[in-house]
C-alpha cells in the first residue's frame, strides 16, 4: 500500500516534533516547555504544574518598616533598591540578577511615602495670596505647629498673630518733593500705600512638622508679606528655600533605607528603577 503525500507530510512532522521535544528536554530551562502540533508553537505548561517556575510578586506599602523587613527577607545577589527623590518613593527589584546572569525582574517591592496632613496644609498655602481671614484661620488651625515672629524679631502668641492679621489696615501716604533752581523749579508728588503698624504684624512663621510619614520633624520658615495693591489687603505666605528642604528630605529618605539595609547586601541608589 502506497502512502499519500499528505500521510508522508504528517509522518515527517511527527518525527520532527519528537526530535524537537527531545532536544527541549535536554535544555536546562526553569519552565516546562512542550512543542505542540499546529505550526510548532511552544506552550508553557506552568499553569498545569503544582508550582510556578519562579517566584514573582509585586509588594507595595506605605510603611518604611514593612518595606525594609520585606526587602531583607527576599534579598539576593544582584538585588537593587532605587529611590526616586522627586516623588519620595522606592522600588526594589529582587530578581534583577547580574550582568553575567540577568534575571526576569518579576519580583519587586514598592514604597510610597505619604505627606502628612500638616505638610499638605503648608504646601497648599505656599505662594498663595490669602484673604486676612484665611491667613488668620491657617495660623489658628495649626497653632501647635507654629511659632510666629514679628518684624522686630519678637515672638508673638498665636492669638496675637491671628488678631493682627485680621485687623490689618491700609493707609495712603503722600509726600511732596519741591526743588528750586536758578532758572526754574520742579515739584513732584509721590504716594505710597502701606500697612499700618508693620512692626507688630507677623513677619515670619516657623512651621514645624514631620513632612512625610517616617521622616523626622523639621522646621520650615515661612515669610509673611502684606500685599496692598487691591481693594483689600492680601497676605502672601511663602516657604523659604523649599527646594533645598526637599533635597534634604530625599537624602534623609535614602539614609533611612541605607541604615535599614545595613546588615544586608542590598544596594541603594538615587534614581528610578
Amino acid at each position: 500500500m502506497s502512502l499519500t503525500p499528505e500521510a508522508i507530510k504528517h509522518l515527517e512532522k511527527t518525527v520532527l516534533l519528537n526530535d524537537v521535544n527531545e532536544e527541549l528536554s535536554k535544555i536546562n530551562t526553569k519552565a516546562n516547555l512542550l512543542v505542540v502540533p499546529g505550526g510548532f508553537d511552544i506552550s508553557n505548561l506552568e499553569a498545569n504544574m503544582p508550582t510556578r517556575d519562579s517566584y514573582r510578586f509585586a509588594f507595595a506599602t506605605k510603611s518604611i518598616k514593612d518595606f525594609g523587613e520585606y526587602c531583607k527577607e527576599f534579598d539576593k545577589e544582584g538585588a537593587k533598591c532605587f529611590v526616586n527623590s522627586d516623588y519620595m518613593r522606592a522600588n526594589t527589584i529582587f530578581d534583577l540578577g547580574t550582568e553575567e546572569a540577568p534575571l526576569h525582574q518579576r519580583h519587586n517591592a514598592k514604597l510610597q511615602l505619604d505627606k502628612t496632613a500638616a505638610f499638605k496644609a503648608l504646601l497648599n498655602i505656599n505662594g498663595e495670596h490669602l484673604s486676612q481671614k484665611d491667613a488668620a484661620n491657617f495660623v489658628e488651625d495649626w497653632a501647635d505647629n507654629i511659632k510666629v515672629l514679628c518684624k522686630a524679631g519678637k515672638t508673638m502668641t498665636v492669638n496675637q498673630a491671628s488678631k493682627q492679621l485680621r485687623e490689618i489696615t491700609i493707609e495712603q501716604i503722600a509726600s511732596m518733593d519741591s526743588r528750586v533752581y536758578d532758572f526754574g523749579e520742579s515739584m513732584s508728588t509721590m504716594e505710597r500705600i502701606e500697612a499700618k503698624n508693620q512692626d507688630v504684624i507677623p513677619a515670619t512663621i516657623e512651621f514645624t512638622c514631620d513632612p512625610y510619614h517616617g521622616l523626622e520633624d523639621r522646621a520650615f520658615m515661612v515669610r509673611v508679606s502684606i500685599l496692598t495693591g487691591g481693594d483689600k489687603p492680601k497676605v502672601s505666605l511663602r516657604i523659604v528655600r523649599l527646594e533645598a528642604q526637599e533635597e534634604d528630605m530625599a537624602e534623609e529618605f535614602k539614609e533611612i533605607l541605607v541604615e535599614t539595609f545595613v546588615d544586608s547586601d542590598l544596594k541603594t541608589f538615587i534614581g528610578e528603577g
